[in-house]
């Protein structure tokens, strides 16, 4: 188990590496052409929303609730009940988001123009969010086609699927300037924006043919949906995961918005540095927690509760003494970090004097959160392998209003140019992992 569970890490780790490479490399041409300006800001801030989404619904609570349940069938009964089962799930999920979105879409429609007369920031996040709301959906679909093929061992393409919104990404940064060389930066950001919808079309058509190699056929399955054991399981066990790690996102929304509120240049800066943060998480935390959650759910399901937390344990350790460097590094050498990664000559973020100084100051903050990043990549999982939701709703519960508090008071008590850096995510769990007796599938 453990050099399974090391070797489709290193899968993983390897695949989520180029994305974040890649990743790291949009945001490096974002900065060329877009600098660290109010554009920049509303973008990063209208494309918060489908993140919320995504990390709700698709990786998140469903996920959760959804993968322990899917596993537990196919390892029980069968693969093809398991299927079944996942089609009830997906129906559900496009029939409640797409509802949710199409409403949202509305919303936004209506009160557009009452949120324009708030000033040139907010008027230009509103064209940005409505042209980018429909990846919600679309991510959270592929989220959960993830989870399938990682519950049956196939790492590799899940893996690979983030690399595709970064792939269009780039290339619609690339045909912009190429070919909108007299358009404006709003023109060519909301074009940036179509593509972003394109690529989660694209994020599940390529999981498919792997998922029909499995014997996975796609049906509506309205019929008997909540008449489903397992559907009723997941449910209950989603409500108080959504509830907590909704706290979590919310909190996420909560800082960009703020971040917008406290200056135009705030969620820009935050922005790059979170991406050269996100690199070393990607390829390690997220490595482990993508593999970790199937693991815990097969030692769980055979009831091997020490198994769960040596293994935990062993990732820990694994984790600290990669990350525990890369902080001290992050924080001494931010301003040469920020300044050779983004600074291109000829570029908008080079022209800007102030660009480097504040993208630095929120990276020597964000520094020090890849230890508690790193807790609750691996904590997390082995809660809701055991499908305890609890715990990490009363930490959210918890930590929903210090986040508030927090953000507003530095906000209000640090000098211009300071300000965003206490805009940090606060993402933390509890040290103990505590195993609690779980219901069995009927």
């Amino acid at each position: 188990m453990r050099k399974g569970i090391l070797r489709s890490a290193a899968v993983v780790g390897f695949m989520t590496m180029l994305s974040r490479v890649l990743g790291l490399a949009r945001e490096q041409m974002m900065a060329h052409f877009f600098g660290i300006g109010v554009l920049k800001s509303a973008f990063d801030v209208a494309f918060t929303v489908p993140n919320l989404f995504r990390r709700l619904f698709g990786e998140g609570a469903l996920s959760s609730a959804f993968i322990p349940v899917f596993g537990e069938t196919a390892r029980t009964r069968s693969a093809a009940e398991a299927f079944a089962f996942a089609s009830r799930v997906l129906t559900l999920l496009f029939c409640v988001l797409g509802f949710a979105t199409a409403a949202l879409l509305l919303a936004m429609w209506a009160f557009g123009g009452a949120v324009a007369e708030c000033g040139e920031r907010w008027a230009a996040v509103m064209p940005l969010m409505r042209t980018m709301l429909p990846y919600a959906l679309l991510i959270c679909l592929a989220a959960i086609l993830s989870g399938m093929l990682n519950t049956f061992g196939r790492f590799a393409v899940p893996a690979f699927t983030p690399l595709v919104l970064n792939f269009a990404w780039i290339g619609a940064i690339l045909a912009t300037a190429r070919w909108m060389q007299d358009a404006d930066d709003m023109e060519r950001l909301l074009a940036i924006s179509k593509a972003v919808v394109a690529a989660g079309v694209l994020q599940i058509a390529v999981q498919l043919p792997s998922l029909r190699r499995l014997g996975f056929r796609f049906k509506i399955r309205l019929r008997g949906i909540m008449s489903d054991s397992r559907m009723r399981l997941t449910l209950k066990l989603m409500a108080p995961a959504a509830l907590g790690m909704g706290l979590v996102q919310i909190n996420v929304c909560v800082d960009k918005f703020l971040a917008m509120w406290a200056a135009d240049y705030a969620p820009a800066a935050l922005e790059y540095a979170e991406r050269i943060v996100y690199l070393p998480l990607g390829v390690f935390a997220t490595a482990f927690t993508t593999v970790l959650l199937p693991a815990f759910t097969a030692m769980a399901a055979s009831g091997d509760r020490t198994a769960v937390g040596e293994e935990a344990a062993r990732a820990l350790r694994n984790l600290f003494f990669a990350m525990i460097p890369g902080m001290a590094l992050l924080a001494a050498l931010s301003p040469e970090i920020i300044h050779l990664l983004y600074a291109f000559e000829g570029g908008a973020f080079a022209n800007d004097p102030r660009a480097t100084t504040l993208a630095a100051r929120a990276l020597v903050c964000y520094a020090p959160g890849l230890v508690v990043f790193c807790l609750q990549k691996v904590l997390a999982p082995a809660y809701y392998a055991f499908k305890d939701v609890t715990t990490p709703l009363k930490i959210s519960l918890a930590c929903l209003l210090l986040n508030i508090v927090l953000n507003v008071s530095s906000i209000l008590a640090l000098p211009d140019g300071w300000r965003h850096t206490g805009i940090q995510h606060r993402r933390k769990r509890s040290i103990r992992i505590r195993h609690r007796q779980h219901k069995q599938i009927r």
